[in-house]
């Protein structure tokens, strides 16, 4: 994409850099809890530059960055992520990075151990848990039972739980519940000084509702600062004092003012993982007048990025359709919408996800293929567009690197009007060079439109499945 194919797009002369990494976000995948697998491995890290967070998820803050060829002792893995250590620091990355060199000894603990027969309590982590008659997929759904739901397990056989519910009895997936464990016999209060410290009994939990509050070694204002919780964050509640919550977020244990906190339900938010609910908005770059870069065919005829990234964006379109997701389309034909109308459109239909689909150009000699996310903040978008934004322009650039076969640019953040502007997860893929002889043979030609495209459905796939939703039976070759 050359300075004339992006016009309208602001662009900073410098790299926006904020501190969201310091801050402390909410875990946002509520299908994460149970499962968990304590190894011993040696790996390797096969990303350019790979995060190392404090949590099993992209809303934990980043410790440090690895470089590729990196070394680590597998030590834990939970939910396609592992703990791992390097040198000093332990912390989690996600597995799709590590290639695993060796094995010495493995010992799984999936779950809390239970007996075939047990007398338990759990609790239902996912949107919708189906309860079926019998411990696997193929049997008769009978039931479906919401989130937070309280259950009594009765039996385990592999990775399903028999429980009962009311008058319902049947199997669920274990994946999906969480073992209530009763709390230990509360320390009776004491006095601080003349005041009243009282401990929660039982789990208590609230969501911050200030912007970027102080959490401090103590219960005031005249404590020293800690560190600071974003808006949305969700904290467990250990104590109350003055208008004070002595909370955990992470490993972070400190107090708040207690007027900046909701109590909530639990520590997960709850999140609907139907497909049905999930909107996906894809962009076929340029359009009519703006026919954005362009290049030479072998052959001397002259080639535009906005017939190519139209293409894409249709067969695109045939993969998607197969997804029970809704999906809309900025542009169907040779039509110019300004980057106003593209952010309006998306923002209308209430998108999950935004992916503009574009190509590059230089002087002939730039190629490869990267993908940009906004990592700046804005006051409209969601508390969670930086992470999700970032995570989707790496599913979608991980798939069309390995398929192309294009030079790897990498994923990297920018100030373009339509992933700026944008409320929700939002990227802009530059699938080649279309000045490129390399690129450019690739990008005009139809089975390797069809390729990018494919691989954007992909690349929408591994998003939806780190978000939390069942898509294994999407997936194609």
């Amino acid at each position: 994409m050359n300075n004339k194919s992006i016009q309208g797009m602001i662009k900073l002369a410098s790299v926006v850099t904020i501190a969201s990494s310091s801050l402390l976000l909410s875990p946002k995948h509520s299908l994460n809890a149970v499962s968990a697998a304590t190894i011993s491995q040696t790996g390797q890290v096969t990303a350019t530059s790979l995060n190392v967070r404090s949590g099993p998820s992209t809303s934990y803050k980043t410790i440090i960055a690895l470089k590729k060829g990196s070394n680590v002792t597998i030590i834990e893995k939970q939910n396609g992520w592992y703990k791992i250590k390097s040198g000093q620091t332990t912390g989690w990355v996600r597995d799709t990075y590590i290639k695993l060199i060796s094995t010495t000894n493995t010992t799984t603990n999936p779950k809390p151990s239970l007996p075939v027969t047990t007398n338990q309590t759990g609790q239902i982590t996912a949107a919708s848990l189906n309860v079926r008659t019998g411990p696997s997929t193929s049997y008769k759904s009978i039931a479906s039972l919401k989130s937070g739901s309280q259950v009594k397990i009765l039996e385990k056989k592999n990775d399903w739980y028999k429980i009962s519910y009311g008058k319902i009895s049947g199997w669920v997936s274990g994946k999906y519940v969480k073992i209530i464990v009763s709390p230990a016999k509360p320390t009776p209060p004491s006095n601080n000084g003349g005041t009243t410290v009282t401990p929660n009994p039982t789990p208590k939990y609230g969501e911050v509702t200030g912007s970027a509050l102080n959490m401090r070694k103590g219960p005031g204002t005249t404590f020293d600062v800690i560190s600071s919780l974003n808006i949305g964050t969700r904290v467990t509640i250990k104590s109350e004092q003055n208008g004070w919550y002595q909370v955990t977020s992470g490993s972070l244990v400190g107090w708040v003012s207690g007027k900046y906190i909701k109590s909530v339900g639990s520590l997960t938010p709850s999140v609907d993982h139907s497909l049905e609910k999930f909107t996906l908005v894809l962009d076929a770059g340029h359009g009519g007048k703006d026919t954005g870069a362009d290049g030479s065919t072998s052959k001397g005829a002259t080639i535009y990025e906005k017939n190519i990234t139209l293409r894409i964006v249709e067969y695109a379109k045939g993969y998607l359709s197969k997804l029970p997701i809704k999906i809309y389309f900025t542009r169907e034909s040779d039509v110019y919408p300004s980057l106003g109308d593209r952010v309006a459109f998306a923002k209308s239909k209430n998108a999950s996800a935004f992916i503009s689909v574009h190509l590059n150009a230089s002087d002939g000699t730039g190629n490869g293929t990267e993908t940009y996310y906004y990592n700046g903040k804005i006051s409209s978008q969601s508390p969670t567009k930086l992470q999700d934004s970032k995570l989707l322009a790496e599913c979608i650039q991980k798939r069309e690197v390995s398929k192309l076969n294009l030079k790897d640019r990498g994923v990297k953040s920018a100030d373009y009007y339509v992933i700026k502007n944008n409320p929700m997860a939002a990227i802009l893929t530059e699938v080649g060079f279309v000045d490129n002889k390399t690129d450019n043979a690739k990008l005009n030609d139809p089975y390797w439109q069809e390729q990018a495209g494919k691989q954007i459905y992909l690349g929408v796939l591994d998003y939806l499945k780190f978000q939390g939703y069942d898509v294994n039976s999407y997936y194609i070759n």
